[in-house]
Formats: C-alpha cells, sequence, structure tokens
C-alpha cells in the first residue's frame, strides 16, 4: 500500500467516523440521552435525580441570570433573581470585553450549540431533561366550511401530554369560566386567552405545582368579580368603540342603574394579577414565575337553557323587524299615492268629480246622479249591464 493509498483511506476513515458521531449525536439528542435540542422560544430544565441543575434556553434577544455563570457576565441586579429571563440589553458592552456580543450581551455558548442547536446533558440516566405531564387548552385555527366564510374559523383544542420545556415566548392559552353571572343577573359562559411567558423556569416548574391551574383559578375570581360589575350588554359589546361609547351614557334614563366598570378594563385587572394576587403581598412573577402579556375575550354565551331562548328571541326579534320594514313601506306608498293624488285634484277642476264616480262605480252602488251638463244618470250595481243615457238610440235588448 502506497503511502497516498494510506492517507487516503485515513482521510475516508475519518471523515466516515465524523459523520456516524455526527448522526449518533444528532439522535441522542432527539432521545434527549446525553443531548438534548431546545427549540427556539422555549427553556429546557436539567436535572440530577429530581432537583433542578441547570437551564437551557434558546430565545433570542434574552439570556437566564445564571448564578453559576463562569465567565464573569453577570452584574447581579436586585430586581433580578436567579433564573430569571433577561433582556440582552441589561448593560453595554465593556470596552475590554472579547468575544461576540449581541443586544449588549456575550454570546458564551459553543460552537455545537450556536449552529446546532445541540447541547450536552451530563451522564445519562443520572442527569436528565426534566419532563412533566400537562394539560392546556388552545384556540386554533380550522377551515373555514363553504358558505360561511364570514364566520370566525377558530376551535378549540384540549391537549394533555408529556412536555419536556416551558415557553419563554408568549404563547395563548384558552381559559373558561361558567357560572358567572352579569349585574343584571344573567348566568353567562365566558372563554377568554391568556397570552403568557415564563419569566422564571425554576419557580414556575419547580416552585409550585402546576402553574396553569393555579393561574386559571387566580384569573377567574378576577374575572367573575369583573363580570358581576358588569351587564351583558357591555360584555357582548363587539368594539371597542361600543365599549366606550357605551361608557358615556351612564346618565341617560335607560342606564341609570346599570353598573359598569370603568376604572378598569378587563386587560387591566388580568394584567393585575402579575403584581399582587388578591390578598397576597406578591404576584404570579413572583410565585409562580410567569407573566400574563396580553388578555382577548373570545366569547360571551347565555348559560343553560337561556342560550336557546336568547336564540328564539333574536329571531323573533328579527321577523318583528322585518314585519315592522314592510309596514313602514307600505304606508309610505300609500302617503306617496295620497300625496300625488292630491297634487292632481288640485289641478284639475274635473279630478274631484271623476274621483266620486270611480268610487261609486267600484262600490257596485244602484245610484242615480244629477249633475250639470250630465243630465240624469242611473248608476246600475256592477253586473246588471250599462245605464243609456238620454236620447241614445240604444236600449237594452228585448226579453225573450
Amino acid at each position: 500500500m502506497t503511502l497516498g493509498t494510506f492517507l487516503g483511506l485515513v482521510v475516508s476513515l475519518t471523515m466516515i467516523l465524523g459523520i456516524a458521531t455526527a448522526l449518533l449525536i444528532y439522535i441522542l439528542a432527539g432521545l434527549r440521552i446525553f443531548f438534548t435540542f431546545c427549540p427556539g422560544g422555549e427553556i429546557v430544565a436539567i436535572v440530577k435525580g429530581k432537583e433542578p441543575k441547570r437551564f437551557i434556553m434558546a430565545h433570542k434577544g434574552f439570556h437566564l441570570n445564571d448564578p453559576d455563570d463562569k465567565e464573569g457576565n453577570f452584574e447581579q441586579d436586585p430586581k433580578f433573581h436567579r433564573w430569571d429571563v433577561m433582556p440582552n440589553n441589561w448593560r453595554e458592552k465593556p470596552a475590554e470585553a472579547k468575544g461576540t456580543w449581541d443586544d449588549g450581551w456575550k454570546d458564551t455558548r459553543n460552537w455545537m450549540e450556536k449552529n446546532l442547536g445541540i447541547y450536552w446533558l451530563g451522564v445519562y440516566p443520572f442527569v436528565q431533561v426534566h419532563r412533566y405531564p400537562f394539560q392546556w387548552s388552545e384556540v386554533q385555527q380550522k377551515a373555514t366550511p363553504e358558505g360561511e366564510e364570514g364566520k370566525p374559523g377558530l376551535t378549540v383544542k384540549v391537549r394533555d401530554e408529556t412536555v419536556y420545556s416551558i415557553f419563554a415566548k408568549v404563547f395563548p392559552y384558552l381559559m373558561e369560566l361558567g357560572g358567572a353571572q352579569t349585574f343584571d343577573k344573567l348566568p353567562v359562559k365566558v372563554r377568554y386567552v391568556l397570552n403568557i411567558r415564563c419569566v422564571n423556569p425554576l419557580k414556575a416548574l419547580f416552585w409550585v405545582d402546576n402553574w396553569l391551574a393555579k393561574t386559571q383559578t387566580a384569573a377567574n375570581e378576577n374575572a367573575r368579580d369583573y363580570i358581576g360589575e358588569t351587564t351583558y350588554e357591555y360584555l357582548t359589546s363587539e368594539t371597542r368603540a361600543e365599549k366606550e361609547r357605551y361608557k358615556k351614557l351612564k346618565d341617560e334614563p335607560a342606564v341609570k342603574g346599570k353598573k359598569v366598570r370603568r376604572s378598569k378594563s378587563f386587560e387591566q385587572i388580568m394584567l393585575g394579577l402579575n403584581g399582587k394576587m388578591g390578598d397576597k403581598k406578591e404576584g404570579l412573577e413572583d410565585l409562580y414565575g410567569i407573566e400574563i402579556v396580553t388578555v382577548e375575550i373570545q366569547s360571551v354565551d347565555l348559560a343553560g337553557d337561556l342560550d336557546k331562548e336568547a336564540s328564539r328571541a333574536t329571531t323573533a326579534l328579527y321577523v318583528a323587524e322585518q314585519e315592522a320594514h314592510a309596514a313602514r313601506a307600505r304606508a309610505q306608498g300609500k302617503r306617496d299615492a295620497l300625496s300625488m293624488e292630491a297634487e292632481i285634484m288640485q289641478k284639475n277642476p274635473f279630478a274631484a268629480r271623476l274621483r266620486e264616480l270611480q268610487a261609486l262605480e267600484n262600490a257596485g252602488a244602484n245610484v242615480t246622479i244629477v249633475g250639470h251638463d250630465i243630465g240624469v244618470v242611473p248608476m246600475l250595481p256592477v253586473g246588471t249591464g250599462t245605464a243609456s243615457s238620454p236620447g241614445s238610440s240604444h236600449s237594452p235588448p228585448p226579453k225573450p
């Protein structure tokens, strides 16, 4: 074997070994053994036994406040806790700093982490990715049936899965509150969406059992109080402009006595849970490590049989409105006809006499009319024959 052949064989074997190693690492990362992937916008918890060891996050523009940072990149700030999700631009790049900086933060990830998104875990099975059962509801887009293109194509999907991460990016969670009662004593079922993100994975995954269930309980308590002080009409207003208009009607007789919350909106009340929940001094951020970013009410429906009754009432109201519209149209037509007739009679002196003759003819009356220039004209009932005028040469045919 020549030297060139030997070197070629070594290079080929090295390449094959490298490709095989990379493929093996990729497969192990998918199985979360020794290595793991971290999807964009998510946080993965690494546990040793059952205790949290560290966290991995891939979320552009943010980093984790790692208390075990060995690079000296952190200037500890009292407002940040360990493992808080922090914005990258929290400080400027020092003049003597080396390495790659992005939005004011040094990127200390290695080549495999930055380019392949694969992270080293530790020796399996002693060090693993934290997995946990999680159930949530979400609103998804669905295909709109033909002929119903104007209706929103949304559907609710309940998911119950074992998950390996938590969202650092904003994710919509659907909440449902049933049995709430409005200020005007109407039972309603309300669906609303909380757009939530994790701000501290240590608190969310290890300091509380099922952060989402506890968040929903706190949110529903606030929602129930809000609904109890708000009328059904206000809750079902479809646009912000309608809500603003309704707020200005507070002094009108039809609205007096109807309490409508005006100090805070539904969203503002929900966002208040971030800093304080009920009688507690802390809120969602300090207790559960999550933050509500925005809130959207999806639907407000009458509960139980009232929903069917409201549907029937809506149909009856539509029919009544259509009948009223038809009656108004008929009245308008009669009024226009009378107005036109009055105008003609005013301009034509014979119009009034012609109108009288038409009326008698339509009535079929057996009446004799005596008038100027027409002599005596008998008006026979309709269907009995035609009256002959004076001097007429025509006479009724003789009876057989």
